[in-house]
């Protein structure tokens, strides 16, 4: 945990309640590499193993197939840091530059990154923020990031699920997110994020994300918008932009979605430096829908009901009716578009 205060912005996973340094003695040090955090309330206690605060349990996975994405995530991490973070370049020039310039100022904000990987985000702007707090499900990841900060670095490694809330309501400024949203495994994995964003955002907070788009490009090369990228390997999907649109919008006021990241088939033969094109592509309508990711920004967060209050199960009815008509009518877009 680095440094100690950002415990103030975190919180237990099962209730919701404050952590504090638990069978400390003495003056605490303001930054922690190894120690015990409690919950105030539920007592449940979660280790600090090199600086990297663990509120992920075993037993908390919610279903088995998140257990097995955890599992392959954690086998794969030092090749995903080789040849995502390190690697893949002229991708992540497309990705990173849209992405940040979205997201605005960091400097003296305080951010949230919900799944954070091996730094490929991280290690670019957090030391212009005020606070930084990376979250991860892959413990490994979490670890080849870590070798990366400098010791005195303002950022704070959690383990834990970006599907379920951890952090105290409003106390971030920013939160961003790239290419997380595609692994989740269902509609309610992504809405769980989406609503957690919600709740951790300052009013006039942002929220920043990126994740494949199920657009013109998938339908030309016959990409299927639900699929693993190998057998029994990591699952992806790919969203529509009106789809990925529906799942924030009852969390955010304000939702603009676009596509980037846009790869032109024979563009090599024009002689123009495919990121140029890229954001050249992005500008043209039609054109953009070649795009491979999406890049959504949200804005304005709507703070759900309380749980037990009476608005709340109006909530509920309303949302289960909203997504199980939803669902169906997906299906049937889905099936037409094969």
């Amino acid at each position: 945990m680095n440094p100690r205060r950002h415990l103030l912005l975190l919180r237990c996973p099962f209730d919701q309640a404050s952590l504090r340094l638990a069978h400390f003695r003495g003056k605490e040090p303001e930054r922690i590499s190894t120690a015990v955090v409690q919950c105030a309330d539920c007592k449940r206690e979660y280790p600090i193993e090199h600086g990297v605060l663990r509120l992920l349990e075993p037993s908390a996975v919610r279903d088995a197939m998140s257990a097995r994405e955890q599992e392959l995530w954690e086998k794969g991490a030092g090749e995903y840091d080789s040849r995502v973070t390190h690697g893949r370049q002229t991708l992540n020039a497309m990705e990173i530059p849209p992405t940040l310039r979205a997201l605005g100022d960091v400097k003296d904000k305080v951010v949230l990154e919900l799944g954070c990987g091996t730094g490929r985000l991280s290690t670019l702007i957090a030391s212009a923020c005020r606070e930084y707090v990376a979250v991860d499900f892959s413990i490994n990841e979490l670890a080849i990031l870590s070798k990366k900060l400098k010791p005195d670095a303002r950022v704070s490694l959690v383990q834990a699920d970006v599907t379920q809330p951890i952090s105290a309501p409003r106390s971030f400024d920013l939160i961003l997110s790239s290419q997380v949203v595609q692994a989740l495994p269902t509609r309610d994995h992504r809405m769980g994020m989406f609503r957690w964003a919600a709740e951790a955002l300052t009013d006039a907070g942002r929220f920043v994300f990126t994740t494949y788009h199920h657009g013109l490009r998938n339908r030309l090369f016959g990409i299927a918008q639900s699929a693993r990228y190998t057998h029994e390997g990591i699952y992806r999907y790919y969203s529509t932009m009106d789809e990925i649109k529906r799942e924030v919008v009852p969390y955010f006021d304000s939702v603009q979605v676009r596509p980037i990241q846009v790869v032109v088939p024979g563009a090599e033969r024009l002689g123009i430096p495919p990121v140029v094109l890229s954001r050249v592509a992005e500008l043209i309508p039609g054109l953009n829908q070649l795009g491979i990711l999406l890049l959504v920004e949200a804005r304005r967060p709507v703070r759900p009901p309380k749980e037990g209050s009476p608005s709340m199960a109006v909530e509920d009815g309303i949302t289960l009716l909203r997504r199980r008509f939803e669902g169906v009518r997906d299906k049937h877009r889905i099936a037409s578009q094969r």
